[in-house]
């Protein structure tokens, strides 16, 4: 699964994700988290049995294609942790 957006959707996903999360843990940051012309991947999750087959990778593509098409500049994205698993995903796409 992923999901992401342009930045000039950043408030209007912001809202609805808010509401839809009652625990605060789980609510966007106050403060925007992308830049203008930015394509903003939030959230990138793969099944532990898909694990290791490049369906994170396509994901990654994926989401990338789609910012191309929707004119984004840039494609973002916040690591909260250094796994190996996204290290190896970013690392094989140039992302440091």
């Amino acid at each position: 699964m992923a999901f992401s957006y342009h930045a000039d959707q950043e408030s209007a996903v912001g809202a609805h994700w808010n509401s839809a999360f009652t625990d605060v843990s789980m609510q966007v940051h106050p403060e925007s988290e992308t830049l203008p012309g930015e394509w903003y991947l939030e959230l990138l999750a793969t099944a532990p049995a898909t694990r290791g087959q490049g369906v994170g990778a396509k994901l990654l593509a994926a989401t990338k294609s789609l910012a191309e098409q929707y004119g984004a500049e840039t494609l973002a994205l916040t690591l909260t942790s250094s796994t190996r698993v996204q290290k190896n995903c970013t690392a094989a796409k140039g992302i440091n």
